[in-house]
């Protein structure tokens, strides 16, 4: 839940209505992953998928290193 949150703090996962998307950062917004339709939803594609869950939490260490 807290990369969630983080990831959509920093703008790396996107909030709309009630979807959580990310887009991976080296395609050009052409590769969008939906997370799921509500934040639990969200939350068990992350628990589901360790390697999306190690991209995103990746991107946040980054991006809070680079401030």
């Amino acid at each position: 839940a807290d990369a969630l949150d983080f990831g959509e703090k920093l703008g790396i996962i996107k909030k709309s209505g009630m979807t959580y998307t990310f887009t991976l950062p080296d395609t050009k917004n052409t590769n969008t992953i939906t997370l799921g339709v509500g934040r639990d939803k969200a939350k068990t594609r992350l628990v589901e998928d360790p390697a999306l869950f190690e991209e995103i939490k990746k991107l946040i260490k980054d991006k809070i290193n680079a401030t």
